[in-house]
Protein backbone atom coordinates (compact mmCIF):
# COMPACT_ATOMS: atom_id res chain seq x y z
CA UNK A 1 0.00 0.00 0.00
CA UNK A 2 1.13 3.65 -0.90
CA UNK A 3 1.59 6.34 2.06
CA UNK A 4 -0.43 8.48 2.19
CA UNK A 5 0.25 11.70 4.05
CA UNK A 6 -1.84 14.02 2.63
CA UNK A 7 -4.45 14.79 -0.44
CA UNK A 8 -5.59 17.79 -2.54
CA UNK A 9 -8.93 17.48 -4.74
CA UNK A 10 -8.74 19.09 -8.16
CA UNK A 11 -11.88 19.72 -10.32
CA UNK A 12 -10.22 19.51 -14.12
CA UNK A 13 -12.71 19.52 -16.92
CA UNK A 14 -15.12 17.27 -16.41
CA UNK A 15 -13.23 14.98 -14.03
CA UNK A 16 -12.60 15.31 -9.93
CA UNK A 17 -9.28 14.09 -9.76
CA UNK A 18 -7.70 13.37 -5.61
CA UNK A 19 -4.24 13.77 -5.32
CA UNK A 20 -2.59 11.27 -2.70
CA UNK A 21 0.83 12.84 -1.91
CA UNK A 22 3.19 10.87 -0.01
CA UNK A 23 4.18 13.92 2.10
CA UNK A 24 3.40 17.53 2.78
CA UNK A 25 6.80 18.18 1.63
CA UNK A 26 5.67 17.01 -2.17
CA UNK A 27 2.10 18.73 -1.59
CA UNK A 28 3.72 21.89 -0.90
CA UNK A 29 6.27 21.61 -3.66
CA UNK A 30 3.68 21.10 -6.72
CA UNK A 31 0.21 22.80 -6.17
CA UNK A 32 1.69 26.41 -6.62
CA UNK A 33 0.86 25.40 -10.50
CA UNK A 34 -2.39 23.58 -9.70
CA UNK A 35 -3.63 25.28 -6.41
CA UNK A 36 -6.56 27.33 -8.70
CA UNK A 37 -7.70 23.73 -9.78
CA UNK A 38 -8.57 23.16 -6.16
CA UNK A 39 -12.39 22.12 -4.99
CA UNK A 40 -13.98 20.30 -1.98
CA UNK A 41 -16.00 17.45 -3.53
CA UNK A 42 -16.66 14.52 -1.25
CA UNK A 43 -15.99 12.24 -4.25
CA UNK A 44 -13.49 11.74 -7.31
CA UNK A 45 -12.96 10.30 -10.70
CA UNK A 46 -9.82 9.69 -10.30
CA UNK A 47 -6.87 9.16 -8.47
CA UNK A 48 -2.65 10.27 -8.95
CA UNK A 49 -0.30 9.36 -6.99
CA UNK A 50 2.54 11.08 -6.31
CA UNK A 51 5.73 9.64 -4.26
CA UNK A 52 9.46 10.50 -3.34
CA UNK A 53 12.07 8.49 -3.24
CA UNK A 54 15.75 9.29 -2.88
CA UNK A 55 15.78 12.90 -3.82
CA UNK A 56 12.95 12.10 -6.75
CA UNK A 57 10.13 12.72 -7.79
CA UNK A 58 7.10 9.54 -9.15
CA UNK A 59 4.05 10.57 -10.18
CA UNK A 60 1.04 8.05 -11.45
CA UNK A 61 -2.64 7.39 -12.17
CA UNK A 62 -4.27 5.07 -9.73
CA UNK A 63 -2.75 1.45 -10.73
CA UNK A 64 -1.16 2.72 -13.76
CA UNK A 65 2.96 2.76 -14.27
CA UNK A 66 4.67 5.53 -12.73
CA UNK A 67 6.92 8.28 -13.97
CA UNK A 68 9.74 9.32 -12.43
CA UNK A 69 12.19 12.19 -12.25
CA UNK A 70 14.14 14.88 -10.48
CA UNK A 71 12.23 17.06 -8.11
CA UNK A 72 12.54 20.15 -10.23
CA UNK A 73 10.29 18.51 -12.79
CA UNK A 74 7.32 17.52 -10.68
CA UNK A 75 4.75 19.63 -11.90
CA UNK A 76 5.12 18.49 -15.41
CA UNK A 77 5.20 15.19 -14.30
CA UNK A 78 1.76 16.22 -12.67
CA UNK A 79 0.55 18.15 -15.83
CA UNK A 80 0.97 15.04 -17.87
CA UNK A 81 -0.97 12.82 -15.59
CA UNK A 82 -4.12 15.13 -15.41
CA UNK A 83 -3.61 15.66 -19.16
CA UNK A 84 -4.03 12.40 -19.87
CA UNK A 85 -7.03 11.99 -17.42
CA UNK A 86 -8.66 15.49 -19.00
CA UNK A 87 -8.52 13.66 -22.76
CA UNK A 88 -10.34 10.26 -21.31
CA UNK A 89 -12.90 12.75 -19.97
CA UNK A 90 -13.58 15.06 -22.96
CA UNK A 91 -17.31 15.72 -24.32
CA UNK A 92 -16.43 16.64 -27.69
CA UNK A 93 -12.95 17.15 -29.52
CA UNK A 94 -9.47 18.40 -28.03
CA UNK A 95 -8.00 21.89 -29.64
CA UNK A 96 -4.47 22.50 -28.58
CA UNK A 97 -5.16 26.30 -28.19
CA UNK A 98 -4.95 29.19 -25.94
CA UNK A 99 -8.28 30.45 -25.12
CA UNK A 100 -9.07 34.14 -24.53
CA UNK A 101 -12.38 35.56 -23.21
CA UNK A 102 -13.87 39.05 -24.21
CA UNK A 103 -17.11 39.20 -23.55
CA UNK A 104 -19.49 36.69 -24.44
CA UNK A 105 -16.95 35.07 -26.86
CA UNK A 106 -14.32 33.33 -27.17
CA UNK A 107 -11.00 33.88 -28.90
CA UNK A 108 -8.62 30.58 -29.93
CA UNK A 109 -5.15 30.91 -30.60
CA UNK A 110 -3.64 28.59 -32.78
CA UNK A 111 -0.27 28.43 -34.12
CA UNK A 112 2.84 25.68 -34.01
CA UNK A 113 5.35 25.45 -31.07
CA UNK A 114 7.05 28.54 -30.45
CA UNK A 115 4.67 30.90 -32.05
CA UNK A 116 4.00 32.37 -28.99
CA UNK A 117 0.59 31.45 -28.00
CA UNK A 118 1.55 31.38 -24.06
CA UNK A 119 2.97 34.48 -24.01
CA UNK A 120 1.26 36.88 -26.17
CA UNK A 121 -2.36 35.42 -24.00
CA UNK A 122 -0.73 36.31 -20.98
CA UNK A 123 -0.07 39.60 -22.39
CA UNK A 124 -3.61 39.73 -23.56
CA UNK A 125 -4.50 38.86 -20.36
CA UNK A 126 -3.79 42.67 -18.43
CA UNK A 127 -5.19 44.10 -21.90
CA UNK A 128 -8.43 43.59 -21.66
CA UNK A 129 -8.64 39.71 -22.21
CA UNK A 130 -9.59 36.96 -19.70
CA UNK A 131 -7.10 33.71 -20.47
CA UNK A 132 -9.23 30.57 -20.00
CA UNK A 133 -6.04 28.33 -20.88
CA UNK A 134 -3.62 28.29 -22.93
CA UNK A 135 -2.89 24.49 -23.81
CA UNK A 136 -6.07 22.32 -24.13
CA UNK A 137 -9.47 23.46 -24.71
CA UNK A 138 -12.64 21.28 -25.42
CA UNK A 139 -13.84 21.69 -28.64
CA UNK A 140 -18.20 20.98 -28.32
CA UNK A 141 -20.10 19.05 -30.82
CA UNK A 142 -22.32 22.39 -30.90
CA UNK A 143 -19.07 24.20 -32.17
CA UNK A 144 -18.49 26.14 -28.51
CA UNK A 145 -15.28 25.98 -26.78
CA UNK A 146 -14.36 25.09 -22.72
CA UNK A 147 -10.83 25.55 -22.08
CA UNK A 148 -9.13 23.27 -19.74
CA UNK A 149 -7.82 26.00 -17.16
CA UNK A 150 -3.84 24.57 -17.07
CA UNK A 151 -1.38 26.89 -15.65
CA UNK A 152 -0.21 29.18 -18.18
CA UNK A 153 3.36 27.56 -19.26
CA UNK A 154 5.71 30.50 -19.81
CA UNK A 155 8.94 29.36 -21.15
CA UNK A 156 12.76 30.68 -19.73
CA UNK A 157 12.83 33.23 -23.05
CA UNK A 158 9.91 34.75 -22.67
CA UNK A 159 9.89 35.67 -18.50
CA UNK A 160 12.33 38.82 -19.84
CA UNK A 161 9.46 39.89 -22.44
CA UNK A 162 5.99 40.34 -19.86
CA UNK A 163 5.69 42.73 -17.13
CA UNK A 164 4.16 40.49 -14.22
CA UNK A 165 5.48 40.23 -10.67
CA UNK A 166 4.23 36.90 -10.73
CA UNK A 167 6.71 35.31 -13.16
CA UNK A 168 9.78 35.92 -10.65
CA UNK A 169 8.07 34.66 -7.68
CA UNK A 170 6.61 31.44 -9.45
CA UNK A 171 9.00 27.95 -9.21
CA UNK A 172 10.98 27.35 -11.81
CA UNK A 173 10.89 23.50 -13.39
CA UNK A 174 12.03 21.53 -16.22
CA UNK A 175 10.20 19.90 -18.90
CA UNK A 176 10.64 16.50 -20.11
CA UNK A 177 11.68 17.74 -23.74
CA UNK A 178 14.24 20.11 -21.73
CA UNK A 179 12.59 22.97 -21.74
CA UNK A 180 12.87 25.22 -18.56
CA UNK A 181 9.40 26.75 -17.18
CA UNK A 182 7.61 28.80 -15.01
CA UNK A 183 3.59 27.84 -14.34
CA UNK A 184 1.37 31.16 -13.59
CA UNK A 185 -1.80 30.04 -12.05
CA UNK A 186 -5.31 31.62 -13.70
CA UNK A 187 -8.57 32.42 -12.87
CA UNK A 188 -10.08 29.38 -13.46
CA UNK A 189 -13.81 30.39 -13.09
CA UNK A 190 -14.58 30.78 -16.86
CA UNK A 191 -12.97 27.98 -17.96
CA UNK A 192 -15.50 25.29 -16.62
CA UNK A 193 -18.03 27.45 -19.08
CA UNK A 194 -18.76 26.94 -22.74
CA UNK A 195 -18.42 30.23 -24.69
CA UNK A 196 -18.95 30.52 -28.46
CA UNK A 197 -16.10 30.86 -30.95
CA UNK A 198 -16.28 34.41 -31.93
CA UNK A 199 -12.63 34.80 -33.43
CA UNK A 200 -10.37 32.00 -34.58
CA UNK A 201 -6.11 33.69 -34.67
CA UNK A 202 -3.61 31.85 -36.34
CA UNK A 203 0.03 32.68 -35.34
CA UNK A 204 2.74 33.52 -37.56
CA UNK A 205 5.47 34.75 -35.54
CA UNK A 206 8.87 35.61 -36.95
CA UNK A 207 11.72 37.81 -36.22
CA UNK A 208 11.93 41.12 -37.44
CA UNK A 209 8.49 40.68 -39.50
CA UNK A 210 6.07 43.46 -40.19
CA UNK A 211 2.66 42.86 -38.54
CA UNK A 212 -0.18 41.79 -41.33
CA UNK A 213 -3.60 40.74 -40.46
CA UNK A 214 -4.62 38.55 -43.56
CA UNK A 215 -8.10 36.92 -43.55
CA UNK A 216 -8.46 33.17 -43.51
CA UNK A 217 -10.51 31.26 -46.24
CA UNK A 218 -12.88 28.48 -44.28
CA UNK A 219 -10.66 25.84 -46.18
CA UNK A 220 -7.36 27.80 -44.54
CA UNK A 221 -9.26 28.06 -40.97
CA UNK A 222 -10.39 24.20 -41.47
CA UNK A 223 -6.81 22.84 -42.23
CA UNK A 224 -5.02 25.17 -38.72
CA UNK A 225 -8.26 23.63 -36.61
CA UNK A 226 -8.03 20.28 -37.67
CA UNK A 227 -4.11 20.22 -37.04
CA UNK A 228 -4.53 21.61 -33.70
CA UNK A 229 -6.92 18.32 -32.95
CA UNK A 230 -6.73 15.37 -31.37
CA UNK A 231 -9.51 12.85 -30.75
CA UNK A 232 -7.43 9.72 -30.19
CA UNK A 233 -8.31 7.89 -33.01
CA UNK A 234 -6.72 7.88 -36.81
CA UNK A 235 -9.53 9.39 -38.50
CA UNK A 236 -11.63 12.27 -37.27
CA UNK A 237 -15.56 11.65 -36.60
CA UNK A 238 -18.79 13.02 -38.40
CA UNK A 239 -19.46 14.92 -34.55
CA UNK A 240 -15.68 16.23 -34.94
CA UNK A 241 -16.12 17.22 -38.26
CA UNK A 242 -19.53 19.16 -37.11
CA UNK A 243 -18.12 20.77 -34.31
CA UNK A 244 -15.20 22.55 -36.10
CA UNK A 245 -17.43 23.37 -38.66
CA UNK A 246 -19.58 24.85 -35.99
CA UNK A 247 -16.55 26.77 -34.41
CA UNK A 248 -15.69 28.01 -37.81
CA UNK A 249 -19.71 29.03 -38.73
CA UNK A 250 -19.65 31.56 -35.73
CA UNK A 251 -16.49 32.98 -36.21
CA UNK A 252 -13.96 35.27 -37.71
CA UNK A 253 -10.61 34.22 -38.83
CA UNK A 254 -7.43 35.63 -39.89
CA UNK A 255 -3.53 35.23 -39.57
CA UNK A 256 -1.32 37.35 -37.55
CA UNK A 257 1.90 37.70 -38.78
CA UNK A 258 4.13 39.43 -35.80
CA UNK A 259 7.38 39.51 -34.36
CA UNK A 260 6.65 42.48 -31.15
CA UNK A 261 3.86 41.48 -28.08
CA UNK A 262 2.98 45.26 -28.15
CA UNK A 263 1.57 45.47 -31.48
CA UNK A 264 0.20 42.40 -31.94
CA UNK A 265 -2.36 42.93 -28.56
CA UNK A 266 -3.19 46.36 -30.47
CA UNK A 267 -4.39 44.26 -33.40
CA UNK A 268 -6.10 42.08 -31.76
CA UNK A 269 -7.81 44.42 -29.76
CA UNK A 270 -9.09 46.17 -32.93
CA UNK A 271 -9.65 42.71 -34.69
CA UNK A 272 -11.83 41.96 -31.59
CA UNK A 273 -13.33 45.23 -31.50
CA UNK A 274 -14.93 47.67 -33.40
CA UNK A 275 -12.50 47.81 -36.43
CA UNK A 276 -12.43 44.04 -36.93
CA UNK A 277 -14.11 44.49 -40.45
CA UNK A 278 -12.10 47.06 -41.68
CA UNK A 279 -8.61 45.24 -39.98
CA UNK A 280 -8.85 41.98 -41.42
CA UNK A 281 -7.41 41.58 -45.33
CA UNK A 282 -4.46 40.64 -46.68
CA UNK A 283 -2.52 44.29 -45.93
CA UNK A 284 0.27 45.35 -43.85
CA UNK A 285 -0.39 47.10 -40.30
CA UNK A 286 1.49 50.06 -39.12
Amino acid sequence: MVPVETTETLRFGDATVLLSFASTYLRDAMMPAFGHLRTFAQSSDEQIIVLGQNGRIGVGRRDGPVSWGRMDQGAPLLKLALTEIALDHLNGLAIHTATLLRGSGAMLLLGEPGAGKSTLSLHLDQKGFCIAGDDLADLLPDGRIRALPFAATLKEGAWSLLERDDITSAPIFHRPDRKVVRYLPIDAAGSGKAHRVDWIVVLDRRDGAALTVTQLSTTETFAALLQSAWSGKDALSPDGFDALAAAINTSRCIRLTYCDLSSAAKALDQFCGADAQRMTGSAEVV
